[in-house]
């Protein structure tokens, strides 16, 4: 009898430290991730939120576990309206619809960034929908690029005025339009 004992605590202890070795391994990935990442309930309210919320959003994950609709009251309001639209496209309140959309949001520190959000929602083994994993990257700086890069394009770099590109481009869309009407 004390055997069989000292054997089940044995087997206790190593899936405990197992336990404790996937937990490490986890916290780890989560915790130096820059990627905002969370999971919702169906109601949704907080299961898990990563530690990178601060730093995309500017609110800490108690301000969010306290009051999940800032995730929605973020949104910017000029980008209010395709977010929404993409919600009644697909059927989902929350926009979890399987496609990655990039948007402004407003930081706690009233600072605009853009995020490119994408959500997928989570389904146990027997079909019960147990809420939406999401992620929340931060693209302000690439997007911050992309509009020097336009700017450069279609503008002189010496004296900043618009070039021959930009010329050429309204011209374009002149035409096009005055042939429609």
């Amino acid at each position: 009898l004390t055997g069989a004992f000292n054997s089940m605590v044995e087997e206790i202890d190593q899936s405990t430290q197992a336990l404790r070795n996937s937990e490490q391994r986890y916290r780890i990935v989560t915790e130096f991730a820059n990627d905002f990442t969370y999971w919702r309930r169906p109601d949704g309210s907080f299961e898990f939120i990563s530690p990178a919320c601060l730093d995309v959003t500017g609110y800490s994950r108690e301000e969010l576990f306290s009051q999940p609709s800032l995730m929605e009251e973020m949104i910017h309001p000029a980008d209010r309206p395709m977010v929404d639209q993409m919600a009644t496209e697909s059927g989902d309140p929350i926009n979890c619809n399987h496609e990655e959309i990039e948007y402004r949001i407003i930081t706690k520190g009233s600072s605009i960034r853009w995020v490119r959000h994408n959500c997928r929602p989570i389904v146990d083994d027997n079909g019960t929908f147990l809420g939406r994993r999401g992620c929340r990257s931060d693209i302000t700086e690439r997007k911050q690029v992309e509009d020097q890069v336009s700017h450069m394009v279609l503008h002189d770099l010496l004296t900043g005025l618009p070039n021959r590109s930009l010329f050429a481009d309204r011209l374009y869309l002149a035409t096009a339009q005055k042939e429609r009407n």
